[in-house]
């Protein structure tokens, strides 16, 4: 896509979200929510308003590593803005395919569209990562070794048996070469690892601030 075209639909992207959020506050009871505000311990929630801020400087940070990884030589700025338009465009889409927008502006920077695909699904296979590690380690804790361990075989037989028996033979190629590639970038691979822990880390602290502003007791 080129620079001319993404400036002529950009504006209209933008006008896309502002319209949603008028058309969220236009179906909302201004006298319930006028309430539900002077609730709010401001303090608390500016926290966990600042907070945010964290979760996507992580991502950000992710994304560039893996950009920077194909020799493009792209900015943190131009990380910053092309991650956001990914979740954007994941936000206003089914499955959030949405991110996988950002192949065609990779591909003007001169990435190719397989590798451009390749590192938006390290970029979510991240996540889905540290989600099923904290998944598991909560098993551990709550339940015990023994549940741990049956939950973590489980998990694993069903991968394998969706991916063997049930995925086509595209995902699976393209699963494949994902895997390959993550295993000739391993540095890559664990500085990306290590951003999304810390990108977790800021969600459950903002998770958890937030609901603190609003008087809702998490306290274990």
């Amino acid at each position: 896509m080129s620079n001319r075209k993404k400036h002529r639909y950009m504006p209209y992207l933008q006008l896309i979200g502002v319209g949603i959020f008028f058309w969220i506050i236009a179906r909302i009871e201004h006298t319930e929510l006028l309430a539900a505000l002077h609730s709010v311990r401001m303090p608390v929630f500016l926290s966990a308003f600042f907070l945010q801020f964290g979760i996507y400087i992580c991502k950000t940070l992710r994304w560039h590593i893996l950009v920077s990884q194909t020799g493009t030589k792209t900015s943190l700025r131009q990380s910053w803005v092309l991650y956001n338009i990914g979740i954007f465009l994941s936000i206003i889409t089914p499955a959030k395919i949405g991110e996988f927008g950002k192949v065609a502006y990779l591909q003007s920077a001169g990435v190719s569209p397989a590798k451009g695909i390749i590192l938006v699904l390290i970029d979510r296979m991240a996540d889905i990562i540290v989600i099923a590690l904290l998944f598991l380690i909560s098993i551990m804790i709550l339940f015990g070794y023994v549940w741990h361990m049956l939950f973590t075989s489980t998990l694993l037989g069903m991968l394998c048996l969706v991916l063997c028996l049930h995925a086509p033979p595209r995902v699976r190629k393209i699963l494949q070469v994902t895997m390959r590639y993550i295993q000739q970038h391993r540095d890559m691979s664990t500085f990306a690892l290590l951003f999304t822990i810390g990108g977790w880390g800021f969600y459950f602290a903002w998770a958890v601030l937030t609901a603190r502003s609003i008087g809702i007791d998490v306290s274990a």
